[in-house]
């Protein structure tokens, strides 16, 4: 059934609508006059139940208060840390391991 309806029904062509969509959303004159036409089925569901909708400030304010952003930037100086001294030293280097 799916090869039957890969020359049809691809998820690729919904992208460039849902791009387009929510450029002409936040930049109506963005895309020109000429290309605007009615949103189709599928892009219309998909802004109905918000998958791309932005992040509001109320919810990344929540995230300081609970302090995970800190925890967040020490997880990445530890591996950031790590990266350069374990990992970037032994980077042009190849081990050649035997194996019989």
């Amino acid at each position: 059934l799916r090869i039957l309806q890969m020359p049809f029904a691809t998820a690729d062509e919904h992208v460039w609508e849902l791009y387009a969509n929510k450029m002409r959303t936040l930049f109506p004159s963005y895309l020109g006059t000429a290309v605007q036409k009615e949103p189709t089925f599928n892009t219309r569901l998909y802004n109905a139940v918000s998958v791309f909708d932005f992040i509001s400030w109320k919810n990344i304010e929540v995230g300081f208060q609970t302090k995970v952003y800190h925890m967040a930037a020490l997880a990445l100086v530890f591996q950031s840390g790590a990266l350069l001294l374990q990992i970037l030293p032994h980077a042009g280097k190849e081990t050649q391991s035997q194996s019989y």
